[in-house]
């Protein structure tokens, strides 16, 4: 069997805050982990006990890590795996020195940009992109059957939708004035309840997807997920398995080289003078299959049972079992 070991002890590890991301991920592998024929394991370890002693006195906090999105796996007892949000080496010198001493053998990275791959081929150790975006599990599984039930019907409320906090919206890609005020059956609402917004989210036809801290978001994962058809710029980091855009998601332009339909055309094209689109037969198989798609991806990449997979595979893969 084999025998993952998560360092998720109170005292030494940050990400033992309920509220993060990973937190919640390591929970929900916990639980399936039995039928997949792994040994999970939640708590310190005497590497977790030298590592936080170290860090502790490198950094002068009282936690294993700066980050909440990082953490520590042992493989066997014998492997560490390190799961990793930072961008360039010049923070990863600063706060992980001893990543270069060669004890970590695979950095998992959330944020896995293609222009720093030079600089990853050439680090002292194997870098692959993974994602584990997933603390909205729960509810995805509670309101896709609802959502299921209102595309048989086609019975929508809202053309678009897009959820997040107001200070970051007047920073990003297109702000509250566009969605709100330039969609007449749009819906974008921020601070709400989660369960107000899965409700709204379910009878929209479909999910502005806006760069927050990071290139992915849960809101993207959530349209993925629950099979709400996803509008965004081009993802700029890379996944283990691509989304593709026009496959997985519906592309727009903007960045830098790339072209494509704008935000608006989406917009007249969902709501055309004003009102709920009436969609023909063949722009409805469209429609599904671009749902199809997405929600497949989420059950191979993010699912608690897929994602938990896709870490074995990617530990086989470079020897680490």
């Amino acid at each position: 069997m084999l025998k993952l070991h998560f360092y998720a002890n109170e005292k030494l590890f940050y990400c033992y805050d309920p509220v993060a991301y990973f937190w919640l991920f390591i929970k929900q592998w916990q639980e399936v982990a039995p039928e997949l024929g792994i040994d999970m394991i939640i708590g310190p370890s005497e590497n977790a006990e030298r590592l936080s002693k170290d860090y502790t006195r490198q950094l002068g906090r009282s936690y294993m890590m700066p980050s909440r999105d990082n953490t520590f796996i042992e493989v066997n007892d014998k492997h560490i795996v390190f799961f990793d949000a930072v961008d360039d080496q010049k923070k990863i010198e600063k706060n992980y020195p001893r990543l270069t001493e060669g004890w970590v053998d695979l950095v998992l990275k959330c944020q896995y940009k293609p222009k720093r791959e030079p600089w990853y081929r050439a680090s002292p150790f194997k870098v692959v992109p993974f994602t584990f975006f997933t603390d909205g599990n729960k509810e995805i599984y509670k309101y896709r059957p609802l959502r299921k039930e209102i595309m048989k019907k086609r019975d929508f409320k809202y053309s678009m939708i897009w959820s997040g906090r107001m200070k970051m919206q007047k920073t990003r890609q297109w702000g509250k004035k566009f969605i709100i005020e330039e969609t007449k059956k749009g819906k974008a609402d921020w601070w709400k309840s989660r369960e107000a917004y899965y409700e709204d989210l379910i009878h929209s036809m479909c999910g502005v997807g806006i760069k927050s801290m990071g290139e992915f978001t849960s809101r993207d994962f959530e349209y993925m997920g629950i099979g709400v058809p996803m509008i965004r710029k081009h993802y700029n980091d890379i996944t283990r398995n691509p989304l593709i855009p026009n496959v997985h998601y519906m592309s727009i332009g903007g960045d830098e080289a790339q072209t494509g339909p704008t935000l608006a055309h989406y917009r007249d094209y969902f709501e055309p003078n004003g009102e709920l689109r009436e969609f023909s037969n063949e722009e409805w198989d469209q429609y599904q299959e671009i749902v199809h798609n997405a929600m497949e991806w989420w059950e191979h990449n993010s699912s608690p049972k897929g994602s938990l997979k896709l870490l074995v595979e990617i530990l086989e893969e470079h020897n680490l079992v």
